[in-house]
């Protein structure tokens, strides 16, 4: 019997609601010899608009045996909306974790009361970490209480949390079954990373324990990775001194101590320094201890991607402009990212290699380009865009990019923005926008030797190629306009839509996508793009994010974070003090997709 998991156009059609024409081979571009044809899915929700999924910093949400996960919106409306948990479900729509399986949607549920849940991570065993509400209410914040959560063997297991705190997520889980991630306990911090007036803390859970990690020295710290030797990334402040200058790492309160990556290792938490700045965090950690993440340079002027190894920091450089970020590395340390080309105005992905960095290009309607993951086999997946507004996933591979659109069928409306990770099998997994402008998720699988006897799929290889722009494409203006920074869960926002309960940083030039921590319709979080986007927006003067009074939900005309050099002044005319922010459980005025300044007067 053939397998039935790689779905036909037509099953495709039917998950996404639409007519589209059958024979997807028939329409491919062409593209180099070593390409394959790969087989179309889509990613469908439990009645409701979108899926989100985990993406921001990269998160391993397709294990190697096919599976998938994320969150999908049902349709019954959030009781909470929208002052919902701003970590999980802070949308119109009940969104519930799913794991996906052989074309099966299956709902894995939340803790016993709880509304809404995302899927963060998952394992090769199949064990899914990631985050749950309680069916309590956060007495300190008064939204929804959201808890670190498994998922393992048709089960949901509560993780906890710290010190009598109320809120935790599980960021991602090795297949040992260790998990870590962040969790507020009750401690007052007016530098929470969060932003929410309480100390964050790296946790490892381990046989039915949360253990505190520790810091490096100051009130905060946030777990990321977790490798099956126990080794674990994040970052962590390294005192409590505030920095008298700007925050360059994107947190919610101004002037905010230094903070630096960490691999903790044999109960020990390691500070892996910087490159000179004030700000760094890891983004990534494989097999073989190597982290990699992003720097300030002294000065916190400009930004570099880094790899750390064998007890050292190494400055990965970039394109020829001053900023960059390193998003995912594979167990042979090539590490992608993107950084800026002379200007700074144009970002390309690239790989990094032995010491060397390449330039990925871009496609030829689509000029800036962001690399995001990166498997065992050195295939590379991300997403091309205008630097304005659309974009399109590619697969590079041996030197050259692929739109990942040629395997769409023509007429359907739907549009493949964005790759967002690669298993060493070669599927990949990504956003798929409809033609009525919801979003679902999408899988690709190769026809290849390792998925023999797919139903149409099209096992010859593909003709000619296709092209990459150069990295000189000509662009006649300033177009940057980049999302602000946020640290909510990986789970629960889309790119620059979405990010994790940890750091990262990528620069997202795509204005009508970018948003803080707004309680969308498509989950909540945010991406921490950090100092990488938030110092390109100062190229358009985009408006930062007001402090409010808790006491009153008015704004008092202060910004955590920044969107522009004038922010950082800790003033903002996006912040007129006395306005009152419009979503009080967010404790923000700040700007988004739905609308243009969410605040009234």
């Amino acid at each position: 019997m053939k397998k039935s998991f790689a779905m036909s156009a037509t099953a495709f059609a039917l998950l996404f609601g639409l007519a589209v024409p059958i024979g997807l081979s028939a329409q491919v571009k062409t593209a180099p010899p070593h390409f394959r044809h790969y087989k179309l899915a889509g990613i469908g929700t439990f009645g409701g608009p979108d899926v989100s999924l985990a993406v921001e910093p990269i998160a391993q949400i397709l294990n190697k045996r096919g599976v998938a996960v994320g969150e999908a919106e049902t349709s019954t409306p959030n009781p909470y909306y929208p002052n919902g948990n701003p970590f999980v479900g802070g949308g119109a729509y009940i969104g519930h974790s799913f794991s996906w399986h052989h074309g099966v949607l299956t709902d894995l549920g939340t803790l016993p009361g709880g509304s809404n849940s995302g899927a963060v991570w998952i394992n090769d065993a199949g064990v899914v970490a990631g985050i749950s509400e309680n069916g309590e209410i956060d007495p300190l914040l008064g939204f929804p209480e959201g808890i670190a959560v498994i998922w393992k063997d048709g089960k949901i297991i509560s993780l906890g949390t710290l010190d009598g705190g109320y809120e935790s997520v599980a960021n991602a889980v090795n297949d040992w079954g260790q998990v870590v991630g962040p969790a507020l306990n009750t401690v007052p911090d007016p530098y929470s990373m969060l932003g929410l007036g309480t100390q964050t803390r790296a946790f490892l859970w381990e046989n039915g324990v949360m253990r505190d990690l520790g810091t490096l020295g100051g009130p905060d710290a946030f777990a990321i990775y977790v490798n099956d030797l126990g080794q674990i990334a994040g970052s962590s402040y390294v005192n409590s001194t505030p920095n008298p200058v700007l925050d360059p790492c994107g947190s919610y309160a101004l002037n905010v101590p230094t903070e630096d990556p960490f691999i903790w290792e044999n109960n020990k938490m390691i500070d892996l320094g910087t490159l000179g700045g004030t700000c760094g965090f890891a983004n990534g950690l494989n097999m073989r201890g190597e982290v990699i993440g992003q720097s300030d340079l002294a000065g916190d002027q400009a930004f570099h991607p880094f790899l750390w190894k064998q007890g050292k920091i190494t400055d990965m450089g970039t394109l020829g402009g001053n900023f960059g970020a390193a998003n995912w590395l594979n167990d042979a340390g090539e590490v992608v990212g993107d950084a800026t080309l002379p200007g700074d105005l144009v970002p390309h992905g690239f790989l990094w290699r032995e010491g060397t960095m390449t330039d990925l290009g871009a496609l030829d309607a689509y000029p800036c380009s962001d690399a995001l993951a990166i498997n065992a086999s050195g295939q590379i997946v991300g997403a091309a865009n205008d630097c304005v507004q659309f974009e399109h996933a590619f697969l590079w591979q041996d030197g050259h990019m692929i739109d990942l659109n040629v395997f769409v069928p023509p007429g359907s409306g739907v549009v493949l923005e964005e790759a967002d990770f690669i298993n060493d099998r070669g599927e990949i997994i990504g956003y798929a926008s409809l033609a009525n402008g919801d979003e679902h998720g999408f899988l690709l699988i190769p026809c290849d030797e390792n998925h023999s006897g797919l139903d149409g799929c099209d096992y010859s290889l593909m003709d000619t190629p296709e092209t990459a722009t150069a990295a000189t494409t000509p662009l006649t203006a300033p177009i940057l306009s980049v999302g602000p920074s946020s640290r909510f869960p990986s789970s629960l926002r889309r790119r620059a839509r979405r990010g994790p309960l940890g750091s990262s940083s990528r620069l997202i030039p795509n204005p009508s996508l970018a948003d803080g921590v707004q309680s969308s319709s498509r989950g909540a979080g945010g991406r921490q793009a950090g100092f990488l986007r938030d110092s390109l927006n100062s190229l358009v003067g985009a408006p930062g994010r007001c402090v409010i009074n808790d006491q009153t939900n008015k704004l008092t005309g202060g910004c955590v974070w920044s969107n522009s050099w004038f922010c950082w002044s800790g003033h903002s005319s996006g912040c007129p003090v006395g306005a009152q922010a419009r979503k009080p459980g967010e404790g923000a005025c700040h700007q988004d997709v739905d609308t243009d300044w969410p605040c009234t007067p």
